[in-house]
């Protein structure tokens, strides 16, 4: 009888045993490919599925650490080495992001603040933003994924700025532009010839002319998108380049730090304002916790990021963004 039930015993753990072998070699598998992505993806690679998996640099790295306990438990020393491999890889790429950016000379007193929203086209939780434009009160406002009933719920705010650009489209490219300050001069520009629209407008701020670049390439859900992406980003940034004074670039760009077509727009002479203050991952707007920054507000070096921060939700797939900027002496 006790041998009976000793069997029965052993026979229960080897069932247990064997169930849980597909889960820890499934573990064990996304370590090793994570550990792969990360060292394949910083050789500088021009393959479009290699730079998708280079846009999740910081997930890597909070999978290998969630993941050091149970290696221990397990005493998969080996595999814990391959888990430090892999943080410590990602984390040359993460933690210059918690550096500060270096602000040259000291700020103006004078403030500007910038909100950035992809407000989801099918979204029509329109009091939500507009609430935030409220609480935040943003001296410019950039919109995009704004079709015909984004831009009619909009008019609740053109008492507050009456300066305003929009270009309401039925698919998810419609973008629009409010600002308190007056406008000296807006276009509606195609970069790339993508046939897309993207704004370019200048205006006054402390007695310099702020010429302000606001754009929302195509999503690289496949490579034919990636290389339009990169064409009207390219083509933006030819301008950007010619143009002198204070600049602001402003847009979803479907694209994390870590891509290799961020380059495009990782210029000298600019900085991402989310730079000193972390990764402030904007999408998808319910998983921001293990999201990635694909939305972007970059400046010239005039500009002190006095502050940065991801905004309250809106009921769209984005976070908006909200950066105050004051211009250097």
């Amino acid at each position: 009888m006790t041998n009976s039930k000793a069997q029965v015993s052993k026979q229960k753990n080897d069932f247990n045993t064997r169930k849980a072998l597909p889960l820890k070699n499934l573990i064990i598998l996304g370590l090793v490919a994570a550990t792969v992505f990360s060292i394949i993806g910083s050789f500088p690679i021009n393959n479009y599925y290699l730079d998708l998996s280079r846009h999740f640099r910081f997930q890597y790295l909070i999978y290998a650490i969630i993941l050091i306990p149970l290696l221990y438990w397990y005493k998969y020393y080996r595999l814990v080495a391959v888990a430090f491999l892999c943080i410590s890889i990602n984390a040359v790429y993460i933690y210059p992001w918690y550096l500060s950016p270096n602000n040259v000379g000291s700020p103006s007193e004078e403030e500007l603040v910038l909100l950035l929203a992809n407000v989801h086209t099918q979204n029509r939780e329109y009091q939500l933003l507009t609430s935030l434009v409220a609480s935040r009160n943003p001296d410019i406002v950039v919109l995009q994924e704004v079709d015909y009933q984004w831009q009619d719920a909009l008019s609740e705010l053109t008492e507050t700025y009456p300066y305003n650009y929009i270009v309401p489209r039925p698919d998810n490219f419609g973008i629009a532009l409010l600002s308190k300050i007056p406008l000296q001069d807006i276009k509606e520009i195609d970069w790339g010839n993508v046939s897309l629209p993207s704004l370019l407008a200048t205006f006054r701020f402390q007695q310099k002319t702020v010429t302000l670049f606001a754009t929302h390439p195509l999503p690289p859900i496949n490579k034919q998108y990636s290389q339009l992406r990169d064409a009207q980003l390219l083509s933006m940034m030819q301008q950007v380049a010619d143009t002198k004074g204070p600049k602001i670039i402003m847009g979803d760009l479907n694209l994390t730090m870590w891509s290799k077509s961020y380059q495009i727009v990782d210029s000298p002479f600019l900085i991402n304002a989310r730079k000193g203050y972390g990764i402030m991952a904007s999408w998808p707007s319910s998983f921001i916790p293990f999201g990635i920054p694909i939305d972007h507000i970059l400046v010239s070096k005039d500009w002190y990021i006095d502050d940065f921060q991801v905004g309250s939700s809106i009921n769209s797939d984005h976070r908006p963004l909200v950066a105050r900027l004051k211009l250097s002496d």
